[in-house]
């Protein structure tokens, strides 16, 4: 699975290398994937998201340390 992050009116989404599905630039900030995971920031608030773009922690908290021990 290859990730793809793209950038528009400063905004950013994640998604395949071949455009099948569509993905939404709604974040502010991703940062890179690590370990099938990314970081995601909206509106100052942080969640993460899979390589298929699907929000696994919802984006709703101020701050999110060690995402490996979230994750487990």
């Amino acid at each position: 699975m290859i990730q793809k992050i793209a950038n528009k009116d400063k905004k950013y989404g994640a998604g395949f290398l071949d455009f099948k599905e569509p993905f939404e630039l709604k974040y502010d900030s991703i940062a890179a994937f690590e370990d099938d995971f990314a970081l995601v920031q909206r509106n100052n608030l942080f969640g993460c998201i899979n390589y298929s773009g699907k929000e696994v922690i919802p984006i709703k908290y101020r701050l999110l340390e060690h995402l490996a021990k979230i994750m487990e």
